[in-house]
């Protein structure tokens, strides 16, 4: 099985579903890695180019960790705004990377950059099969099913802190140590 996981900037993926992609390692998927946006803003020392190259060095280290082959990303941090530019982008990864599985943020956080990275692999994801929508670059449809999972958030309130309780959980106690490396 091939699983696909999108978050939004460096760490999310780290902090969010990090553990949960060790474990499907484990199982013997094979692992694609994507933050859509840069980690531009991520400092309040390094200017937006500086730190973009520090936070992708830190993504590809951690892609690296987590056995998966890494995406570049495709915009700045605080500019991840659902548009047709991002979503005909991400597309094209996911009928690239053709996933079984689709692990995201959640739809319901205290970011929009979060939200909105959620959504984008949402759509992306349903358009993968869509013959007529023209994925950035273009790619062929992908008619093969994928299952799509939303992360938690992270401090597990939406943005006005109303409390968001998980349906399910997966127990990554047995990969911390792993997971730890990879933030």
């Amino acid at each position: 099985m091939t699983v696909l996981a999108v978050a939004c900037h460096p760490d999310d993926m780290e902090f969010m579903m990090g553990g949960t992609l060790l474990l499907l390692k484990q199982a013997g998927c094979t692992l694609h890695y994507m933050n859509v946006a840069n980690g531009c803003a991520g400092s309040a020392t390094l200017g937006p180019s500086q730190i973009a190259a520090v936070r992708r060095t830190e993504a590809m280290r951690a892609a690296e960790v987590f056995g998966a082959v890494y995406h570049e990303s495709i915009a700045d941090d605080l500019d991840v705004f659902y548009c047709q530019d991002l979503v005909r982008r991400v597309t094209a990864v996911v009928r690239e990377v053709k996933p079984d599985i689709v692990l995201t943020m959640s739809l319901e956080d205290y970011m929009e950059d979060h939200m909105n990275t959620g959504r984008i692999a949402v759509t992306a994801t349903f358009l993968r099969g869509v013959g007529n929508y023209r994925s950035i670059p273009d790619r062929p449809p992908v008619l093969e099913d994928a299952m799509l999972y939303h992360s938690t958030p992270h401090i597990l309130t939406d943005m006005v802190r109303r409390p968001i309780v998980p349906e399910m959980y997966v127990d990554v106690g047995p990969v911390m140590d792993v997971k730890e490396k990879a933030l």
